[in-house]
């Protein structure tokens, strides 16, 4: 049986994880919504390592790449009508790591730029990333929509993780290139009828003569 002790400090420590939970879920929640009020990821971009566990992450983003830093939570002093409170708050901290998107510039690439990156089921594959990174990452982003709709997965076997994406091949993010024929974020015309009756041979009754 727990002393009254250790009852106390179980639930001391049970309040500040959900703290913690709710601090990272308002950090991800405003980096979605509103990205300019949330510190950009800065810091030097993490090197490839052959040293560790490495797993394979695929990006769904239709972007160049997309940058992610893990997390720490910091205790602040919060101003306000009674005068003031210490605050947990999350703050990015560690290395950079770059992940690749599905996105490719055209034409000429400049010197140096990197190579196409192996893209299967509307995905990039990113090989060799640190597996306690990216099982920290994703706790911590759990929350986060990008997680949540599989914009991100990870995996350390290649074919079980090319069987999930083959799962949510459908699901895009919405940062694709528009396709002009067939796209449902192409503009609809403001009035359909109205266009449908412009188009169509006006016929000439004995009521216009």
């Amino acid at each position: 049986m727990p002393t009254a002790r250790e009852k106390r400090e179980a639930r001391e420590q049970a309040l500040r994880d959900e703290g913690a939970r709710e601090a990272l879920a308002k950090l991800n929640h405003q980096n979605f919504t509103d990205p300019g009020s949330i510190a950009a990821a800065a810091g030097p971009v993490a090197r490839p390592q052959h040293a560790g566990a490495k797993v394979i992450v695929a990006c769904k983003l239709g972007i160049a790449y997309f940058d992610i830093q893990l997390c720490q939570m910091d205790e602040k002093f919060q101003q306000n009508m009674q005068g003031g409170r210490m605050v947990k708050e999350a703050t990015r901290t560690g290395s950079i790591v770059r992940l690749r998107g599905t996105a490719y510039p055209r034409g000429t690439l400049p010197e140096g730029f990197p190579e196409r990156p192996v893209t299967i089921h509307n995905a990039a594959l990113n090989y060799g990333v640190d597996r306690h990174f990216m099982e920290v990452w994703m706790e911590q982003n759990r929350l986060n929509p990008i997680v949540m709709n599989d914009m991100i997965m990870v995996d350390d076997n290649e074919d079980r993780l090319k069987a999930r994406l083959k799962e949510v091949a459908d699901k895009l993010s919405g940062l694709e290139p528009v396709n002009p024929k067939a796209d449902h974020r192409m503009p609809k015309p403001i009035n359909a009828a109205v266009s449908e009756l412009e188009s169509r041979p006006r016929t000439v009754t004995a009521t216009d003569a």
